[in-house]
């Protein structure tokens, strides 16, 4: 089974397996962040970000709303045709490690540990080279990865009713 074939048969489980995620919190400190580093110096609202590993474009909508223009680059397309869409955000079909937009964003965000997908020093070195390529001078970086020792320590629950999901 290819990469591929793993992450589009994913693609069909990720809200199910996420609806407990709290986007909310995690796009209002992401906004903080854009706020304290980047935005005294361009502007508060319309700030253009470009998101690697856009998924199902739940991150990308909340921004949206919040007044940033997003882009954002999944690979699998099957993610891309269960995104969300609003208006502020977009999304396409893309390898974050050798995506070229030709043009240039204040951010690039890489949220939920899309960089921990990198197996190998070759591909991370690229993502990060294509970050750069797309930031205005000044622009940041933001991404977060898989720390271990922090999931282990935070126990998982046991999930006994699927609401009106059905599997």
């Amino acid at each position: 089974m290819t990469t591929e074939t793993v992450f589009n048969a994913y693609s069909r489980y990720y809200d199910i397996l996420y609806r407990d995620k709290d986007y909310v919190a995690e796009v209002e400190y992401i906004s903080n962040l854009l706020t304290r580093y980047i935005l005294k110096t361009i502007g508060e609202a319309g700030s253009e970000l470009l998101e690697f590993g856009s998924g199902t474009g739940k991150h990308g909508c909340l921004l949206a709303e919040k007044g940033y223009m997003v882009t954002g680059i999944e690979r699998s397309a099957e993610m891309i045709a269960m995104a969300q869409t609003s208006q502020g955000f977009t999304c396409q079909q893309g390898d974050i490690c050798k995506v070229q937009l030709g043009r240039k964003f204040d951010a690039v965000l890489s949220l939920f540990h899309v960089i921990s997908y990198q197996v190998s020093n070759k591909d991370l070195c690229a993502v990060f080279q294509r970050a750069a390529d797309h930031l205005n001078a000044g622009g940041l970086f933001i991404f977060d990865v898989w720390y271990s020792p922090a999931v282990y320590a935070q126990r998982t629950e046991v999930r006994r009713n699927a609401g009106d999901i059905s599997l």
